[in-house]
């Protein structure tokens, strides 16, 4: 749950910047002026609150371009280039010992 911004902008107006601070404030004025939101940020800074923590890792993002001299016109030199390049791909993600389940391709096309 994230505190309202009200909230925050009202218990940095009183001082309280560090958990210590909010965790020794009175409880009974706390919820008078904060309501259960107050209370509930306090008793976090308490450690009475036990959640789980879930670890979030960013999203890593793998891209492979290559840039042809010339226009591919049949699909067999359009299969061989797309392979060199996914190949370069899966060699990365294997170096990492990364799997994935989507792959997005985007092609050029040149006017003629």
């Amino acid at each position: 749950m994230n505190p309202d911004p009200e909230v925050l902008d009202s218990l940095l107006n009183w001082g309280i910047t560090n958990f210590k601070t909010l965790a020794s404030l009175p409880e009974k004025s706390l919820a008078q002026r904060l309501g259960q939101q107050g209370l509930y940020l306090q008793q976090l800074a308490r450690g009475g609150i036990q959640r789980e923590l879930v670890p979030s890792s960013p999203v890593t993002q793998f891209q492979e371009s290559i840039e042809l001299e010339e226009p591919v016109e049949l699909l067999e030199p359009l299969s061989f280039v797309l392979n060199r390049v996914l190949g370069q791909l899966f060699a990365r993600l294997r170096a990492r010992s990364l799997a994935t389940d989507y792959i997005q391709a985007t092609l050029g096309f040149e006017d003629l």
